[in-house]
């Protein structure tokens, strides 16, 4: 897990001085590795509590465990990776960053990602007969690829963008189904 993706993401939730906390952070991380918790503090003008406060929000174990986390993201810090994509990177750069917060993302999925949940959907995808999609906009284009992904390994899927005639597809069906 990339502790400044994690800052970033969270930032804008956070109460008033834990975000001003989190805001310096994101700007001078690798100062924080050799700080204290008081340093922390007085450097960014909020308190030790702050400090301890925005760990906890952050689902981290404390402050030591910021510093960890900051530790391990160093080649990042060093690359001033964790920022967003600016039009006049090189392309190498570019890469990176993509890299970077696609396998922070994957990480985070992997985490919270639950086994029992996941061999039960397993278990009903395999049991079922009939596999009904259905999405508006983007969520269209997803459950479309699911659709012909499924399709290609032999299972019965119907996928419609119109749901009034999904609507009657799944109420018509006489096996069992499942609806994503």
């Amino acid at each position: 897990m990339n502790i400044l993706f994690t800052i970033q993401h969270q930032r804008n939730k956070l109460p008033k001085a834990e975000r001003k906390l989190a805001g310096w952070i994101l700007e001078q991380p690798q100062k924080v590795i050799y700080m204290s918790a008081k340093a922390l503090s007085e450097a960014s003008n909020t308190s030790p509590a702050t400090v301890v406060r925005l760990c906890y929000s952050l689902g981290l174990e404390g402050f030591t465990d910021l510093k960890l986390k900051l530790s391990a993201s160093q080649p990042a810090i060093e690359g001033n990776l964790y920022t967003d994509i600016d039009p006049d990177e090189s392309i190498q750069t570019m890469k990176q960053k993509l890299l970077l917060k696609m396998t922070d993302g994957l990480e985070k999925n992997g985490e919270k990602l639950e086994v029992e949940a996941v061999e039960k959907v397993v278990h009903l995808l395999e049991s079922t007969d009939s596999i009904f999609t259905y999405g508006i906009g983007a969520s269209g284009i997803v459950a479309d690829d699911f659709a012909q992904k499924f399709l290609r390994i032999g299972k019965k899927v119907i996928y419609s963008k119109d749901y009034h005639l999904l609507t009657t597809a799944i109420v018509t069906n006489e096996a069992p189904a499942w609806v994503f």
